[in-house]
């Protein structure tokens, strides 16, 4: 037992996959209590205003990443000029996020009235600025922690981040008007966290300096390899977004609830196993002989962390559903059973999406991730028209589970072609 507990301090591979769970529980754990706290501190309107400003900051967050963080994980270590390439995705990702955030805010009458109040003040519209370039850089500084193994760094970012945010509401919520406490709070935990984190990314890449000169050109292989795995980033998310509201606009608003709550807590689920296949990924990319022996890895521990879940939720599905109300329980828990199932499949598609990345094989990670979300959505749709929202868990599971038995044949005879070519 000692051995084994040695073994996954030591391996890094072990050690910042577990790291990054954590991670993962505590922005969860954290944000909970962020939003509970403004919830009984304010109207629901302005936690409204509040809550909707942060997920459209992390929205164009992610459309002004531009998949930097990718190319920053697959190069980092084998780059000749580290700060150039760090400097050049802080300042690229940091200066379209600034343009981004005023372009919705120009246009906010249009794309979302209800968060016209951000035009009220000068300082309102600061701060939503600020809020999307600091979520910005907050993603290229996890990949920078992801790449250089040192996760660690990440933990301790988060939680500065987290406690601040909750300190702050704190503090704020008696002198501030509405939601702008909620969102300074938020906001000035996450800049406070990038600030103090800056002799983290000098410890994690030794040598670091920042300058505004990016020192590299704007297309290049590093840029290229980012934008391919930013557009594959784009078709996975499609679904999480699309089916919550097909449901909507085919079975209505309480249907919409029912389906919403299973499906959230199922992509969680994803996103927490799917911790592996970025720690795969990372230590993939240092160590590129290596990959083939990480991905065997990941794919053990995934089974066993998906079959953990699926055997928690079978005997607490019902008691988690029953806190949002006894309908949720009688029209959510069957759903929640099958998009729990899901997880498998579905992470271990993203074992092999990781894997082929290390590779620097991204038409075949475009292919199969474009073919999970459509086949997913078109099955979802079919499956909704004859068992209702239980269909769509029928729907995507299935698609799932077709793409991952096609994709692990493809990769098998792919395999034997190989060594046929090779032995001859």
């Amino acid at each position: 037992m000692s051995n084994w507990l040695k073994e996954q301090i030591d391996n890094p591979f072990f050690r910042n996959t577990y790291i990054l769970m954590v991670m993962r529980v505590l922005s969860t754990l954290f944000g909970y209590l962020f939003w509970v706290l403004a919830a009984r501190t304010m109207a629901a309107g302005n936690v409204g205003i509040a809550s909707g400003s942060e997920s459209t900051a992390l929205l164009l967050s992610g459309f002004a990443h531009l998949g930097l963080g990718y190319g920053i994980v697959r190069r980092l270590a084998h780059t000749d000029n580290p700060n150039g390439l760090i400097n050049f995705a802080l300042i690229t990702a940091g200066a379209l996020a600034v343009i981004l955030a005023a372009v919705f805010l120009l246009g906010v009458n249009f794309w979302s009235p209800k968060l016209a109040p951000l035009l009220d003040s000068f300082y309102t519209v600061l701060l939503f600025v600020l809020l999307v370039l600091a979520s910005t850089l907050s993603r290229i500084f996890f990949s920078i922690f992801l790449a250089t193994r040192r996760m660690i760094f990440g933990l301790l970012k988060q939680t500065i981040q987290s406690i601040l945010g909750v300190v702050l509401l704190l503090v704020l919520r008696g002198s501030m008007p509405g939601y702008i406490a909620a969102l300074s709070a938020y906001t000035f935990a996450l800049v406070l966290s990038i600030a103090l984190s800056f002799p983290f990314l000098a410890a994690a890449q030794p040598g670091y300096k920042f300058s505004l000169k990016p020192g590299m050109a704007l297309l290049s292989s590093f840029t290229k390899y980012s934008f391919v795995n930013y557009l594959c980033d784009q078709v996975q998310a499609a679904p999480s977004s699309l089916l919550p509201l097909i449901v909507l606009n085919i079975f209505g608003a309480d249907a919409g609830a029912y389906f919403f709550i299973p499906w959230s807590i199922g992509r969680g689920l994803v996103t927490l196993a799917g911790s592996v296949s970025e720690t795969l990924f990372a230590e993939g990319s240092y160590r590129p002989e290596l990959n083939a022996a990480y991905t065997r890895k990941s794919a053990r521990l995934v089974i066993l962390l998906a079959l953990g879940m699926a055997l928690g939720v079978l005997v607490g599905g019902r008691f988690l559903l029953s806190i949002y109300g006894q309908d949720y329980t009688a029209n959510s828990l069957r759903l929640l059973y099958t998009v729990t199932l899901t997880v498998l499949p579905e992470v271990l598609i993203l074992i092999i999406v990781s894997s082929l990345r290390v590779q620097d094989r991204l038409r075949s990670v475009f292919v199969i991730l474009a073919i999970c979300s459509l086949l997913g959505i078109a099955l979802s749709w079919g499956g909704m028209s004859r068992f209702g929202i239980d269909g769509a868990g029928y729907g995507w599971l299935a698609a799932q589970t077709v793409v991952l038995v096609f994709t692990l044949i493809w990769q098998r005879s792919k395999r034997n072609k190989e060594s046929f070519q090779t032995n001859t």
